[in-house]
């Protein structure tokens, strides 16, 4: 599953995506955790808004190291990715907006 934990967005932010067909979403390669295998949003969650308000599918792109510093780590060390990439929400799926844990 896809999740994230920054659940705020800014509406006029996801207008311009929306207008600019920006539906680019940056994840982090899949890591399992807690036995769950998941990927992580690390840039992309207005693109994410605007593909669904426009009604089409997201593009993902899978992050290397050179896209994020944290890229990497998620495999020796799911946890502290986790720690690194959290955004001030609890995690949550982004296709059902449900808490992970």
């Amino acid at each position: 599953i896809t999740i994230s934990s920054q659940r705020y967005l800014d509406d006029a932010i996801v207008a311009q995506k929306v207008e600019a067909q920006d539906f680019t979403v940056l994840v982090s390669p899949e890591f399992e955790v807690a036995g769950i295998v998941v990927r992580v949003v690390l840039d992309g969650h207005h693109s994410y808004a605007a593909a669904i308000e426009s009604g089409v599918h997201p593009e993902f792109v899978e992050a290397t190291g050179s896209d994020h510093d944290a890229v990497g780590i998620e495999q020796d060390n799911a946890e502290e990715f986790l720690i690194i990439t959290h955004m001030g929400d609890d995690y949550y799926n982004i296709e059902t907006g449900g808490d992970v844990w």
